[in-house]
C-alpha cells in the first residue's frame, strides 16, 4: 500500500480480485470522491500478496474531474478515510509513511499548480498543512 500512494486515488489505476468482496456491505460505502476506496482496503486487507506495477501501461489525463477543492479531496477526505480503515491493521509506521510521501513528493506540486491557476486555494491547503 505504501508504494501505491497517490496511484491508489485513481479508480481507474485499481484492479480489485472479486473473490475478497463476498460478504461485502456495499451500504459501508460512503458517498465522496474515494468510494472506490471502501471496496479497495479490505480486499488489500484480506489479500496473502497485493501488487503494484509501477511501469506506466495505461496514459491518463491530468486534472480531468470535475471542479473540486483540492484540500476537501486529497486532504481531508483521503485522511479520513485511511483513520477509518486503519482497523483493518494498517500500521502507524505506513500512516507515517504515506503521510511524509504525500507532503514531501506531492502537495508541494500540487501546491505550485493550484498558486499558478490563482484560484487561492492553495492559502486553504497551505493552513491545513501546518
Amino acid at each position: 500500500m505504501k508504494s501505491s500512494i497517490p496511484q491508489i486515488t485513481l479508480l481507474s489505476s485499481s484492479v480489485i480480485n472479486r473473490e475478497f468482496l463476498t460478504g461485502f456491505d456495499t451500504s459501508k460505502i460512503e458517498p465522496g470522491n474515494f468510494a472506490h476506496l471502501h471496496l479497495i482496503f479490505p480486499c488489500a486487507a484480506k489479500a496473502n500478496l497485493n501488487l503494484y506495477i509501477e511501469e506506466n501501461l495505461i496514459a491518463v489525463k491530468r486534472d480531468n474531474s470535475s471542479n473540486y477543492i483540492y484540500s476537501e479531496i486529497f486532504v481531508n477526505e483521503l485522511w479520513s478515510l485511511f483513520e477509518k480503515y486503519e482497523y483493518l491493521g494498517i500500521s502507524k509506521n505506513t500512516f507515517n509513511f504515506i503521510g511524509k510521501k504525500l507532503i514531501l513528493n506531492y502537495y508541494p506540486n500540487d501546491i505550485l499548480r493550484l498558486r499558478l491557476t490563482d484560484s487561492g486555494e492553495h492559502k486553504l491547503l497551505m493552513n491545513i498543512l501546518k
